[in-house]
């Protein structure tokens, strides 16, 4: 097969958090999986934005839910291949359906990420 374009990657996300229910005011977790795509944009410097799609299953308690999210990020290179980096992404777990609703579960989180390119 053909490589991939520098600027693509292609890659499988697990996360987990915690959270507070807005209605039962009880703690509560979740579970996500997903598969996406990252966008590289040109390298500027030692520093790279990128920009991440991802679509998967949200796993709440005894519910299993489509989700979505995307990731704005930005790396900071400390040598050729170190990185260290900053990023705010949005993800919502459709409740009611597979049309996006004000129902479904919002999060919107930020973080910090470090790695070896």
């Amino acid at each position: 097969g053909r490589p991939l374009p520098p600027w693509l990657g292609l890659g499988v996300e697990a996360g987990w958090l915690g959270f507070r229910s807005r209605v039962t005011k009880k703690l509560g977790a979740a579970t996500l999986f997903g598969v996406g795509a990252r966008f590289l944009f040109p390298r500027l410097s030692y520093v790279l934005p990128s920009l991440a799609l991802h679509v998967g299953m949200a796993h709440t308690g005894h519910l299993s839910q489509i989700m979505f999210d995307t990731c704005a990020g930005l790396d900071l290179y400390a040598s050729t291949a170190l990185f260290v980096g900053v990023l705010v992404r949005y993800t919502q777990v459709l409740d009611s359906g597979v049309t996006p609703s004000m129902r479904d579960a919002h999060i919107l989180g930020m973080g910090v990420s470090a790695g070896i390119r």
